[in-house]
């Protein structure tokens, strides 16, 4: 199978809230920044979909250890086609 390099969700909705001179940062009604359901309702209209993978623990969490879990992913391939337009 192919390998991709993945972003985990809340590892993207982190990144994107850390750039203060974007809107993500007080996106929504409580100004709070963007979240990972909000993100995916945004892709969704692009046909880009989070997915759930088996991804090693330091994804997305930050925690160490080589052990698995579900986590939801985007691809670069995914991701590539609209970064350069909205970030």
């Amino acid at each position: 199978p192919a390998k991709y390099h993945l972003f985990a969700s809340a590892d993207l909705v982190n990144h994107l809230n850390a750039l203060e001179h974007r809107p993500w940062p007080a996106y929504g009604k409580s100004n709070h920044g963007i979240t990972p359901s909000k993100l995916a309702e945004m892709l969704k209209r692009f046909k880009i979909k989070p997915q759930l993978r088996r991804v090693p623990a330091t994804l997305g969490q930050g925690l160490g250890g080589a052990s698995t879990k579900p986590t939801r992913t985007y691809t670069v391939p995914e991701l590539r086609k609209i970064c350069r337009q909205y970030l």
